[in-house]
């Protein structure tokens, strides 16, 4: 309805206008936010009706259910009642004396973490690549487990075993965390590695029951439309209303050329929606870097996305359409250094402003969150040059290597950071989680 606000056909104390205010009345008692309703208060003005009036419409209990995903926040935790000892631990890969030998020796201890766990309820989600689990959260006990052959087909777990994605002689350099997301009953989760040799494992994505495991949907990237020959979902999904959004990206080395786009499929079926291209770019032939996929975020039925290629952007959820687009100044694509697979970063929504690290890694900028235009920008190094941004309570985080830094979202650009120094030699073991307002 907000396309309608240029349009010609609305003018002032037109027949038009005034079935437009309308429309935006009825809406503003779904949406009672502020801006909604001054948008329909301003609508009606400009028509000559009356204001709205009504009181806000409830939803029902289950449209307020909450997506689970690896990157949202949790609840302040009670520290004095953690346990000193791990009530229970989990393996995700067990290899043998052989194949741990055959490794590299940088990667037979201490590599990075690459599983993200989500929850919801009292479950624990997580998706290691090859199968999808569920667990109890205070105890972990197996709640379900289903497994992804490398062939693509779904078998069953205490059958078959786990598929074995590492291999003696074959490298654990993870890249792009396997991440999934919960919603509405259904557990979304892309699946396989993605390695500096391309990914390995079933690479299709799954739609799974959230209760018991049992398989919904699967789909292959390539096979959705043309255009997506060849190419790999990347980053989390996300999920608004029962639409899932994919990021995915084409590395053609041999053409030189890689493409991202974003994919819209059905929550419950994983039927194609829309499919969108975000942009492209030359890349030299040796560039192997594996990277963690550029993260999306969801906001009033909105999907906002900063990608490596040097673009940001804020496309509708329902069908793909970019509200805005804008290129940022990029150098050098696809930067030699390799990012832990948990460095996922995603734009952080403030009001009506959103918080973006450039892709050249040099600025953090401001844009409008209405029509992307430039609000200001701040030297990156100014934070600690951090890898990611969080936000907690009304503190914007920054996350890299050795440092945490913390600013006041209203002061982002210009106001005091407080920087928090890793011991050194240690480094960040893995992803920094906002809970409550820590």
């Amino acid at each position: 309805l907000l396309q309608l606000e240029q349009h010609p056909d609305r003018a002032p104390g037109s027949r038009a206008a005034r079935d437009a205010a309308a429309l935006a009345g009825l809406l503003s008692r779904y949406l009672p936010r502020p801006e909604v309703l001054e948008w329909a208060r301003r609508w009606a003005t400009e028509a000559g009706a009356p204001a709205p009036e009504g009181d806000a419409v409830e939803p029902p209990p289950g449209a307020r259910a909450g997506v689970a995903s690896p990157l949202n926040p949790v609840a302040a935790p009670q520290a004095g009642r953690v346990p000193a000892e791990p009530l229970r631990t989990w393996d995700l890969i067990d290899l043998s004396a052989e194949a741990e030998e055959a490794l590299p020796p940088e990667e037979r201890e201490g590599e990075s973490p690459w599983v993200l766990p989500a929850w919801s309820g009292d479950v624990v989600y997580l998706n290691d690549g090859a199968s999808v689990s569920a667990m109890d959260r205070w105890t972990l006990r197996p709640r379900w487990r289903t497994v992804v052959s490398e062939t693509g087909a779904l078998r069953d777990a205490e059958a078959e075993g786990v598929p074995g994605l590492f291999q003696a002689g074959q490298s654990r350099m993870v890249g792009d965390a396997p991440t999934l997301a919960v919603a509405r009953g259904v557990v979304v989760a892309p699946m396989g590695l993605s390695m500096p040799e391309g990914k390995r494992g079933d690479e299709r994505v799954h739609g799974l029951d959230a209760r018991t495991g049992r398989p919904l949907w699967a789909v292959a990237v390539p096979e959705l439309d043309a255009v997506l020959e060849s190419s790999t979902a990347h980053g989390p999904p996300a999920v608004d209303g029962d639409t899932v959004v994919l990021g995915v990206q084409k590395l053609g080395t041999a053409r030189r050329v890689t493409a991202q786009y974003l994919v819209g499929l059905g929550l419950h079926d994983g039927a194609l929606r829309w499919v969108r291209p975000i942009g492209s770019a030359g890349v030299l032939p040796y560039q192997r870097a594996v990277r963690p996929g550029d993260a999306p975020t969801l906001g009033a039925g909105v999907v906002y996305r900063a990608s490596e290629l040097g673009l940001v952007g804020a496309f509708e959820v329902a069908t793909g359409r970019p509200v805005w687009v804008r290129r940022l100044r990029l150098e050098t694509l696809l930067r030699g250094d390799s990012p832990p697979p948990w460095a996922l970063n995603a734009p952080v929504v403030w009001g009506d402003a959103l918080l973006v690290i450039d892709a050249g890694a040099e600025r953090l900028l401001m844009l409008d969150r209405a029509t992307g235009a430039v609000r200001g920008e701040r030297p990156l190094s100014a934070l600690g040059s951090p890898r990611l941004l969080l936000q907690a309570g009304e503190r914007l985080i920054g996350v890299g290597n050795q440092t945490i830094s913390s600013v006041a979202l209203s002061e982002a650009l210009t106001g005091p950071v407080a920087l928090a120094q890793v011991p050194p030699g240690e480094g960040l073991a893995g992803r920094v989680t906002p809970a409550g307002d820590r």
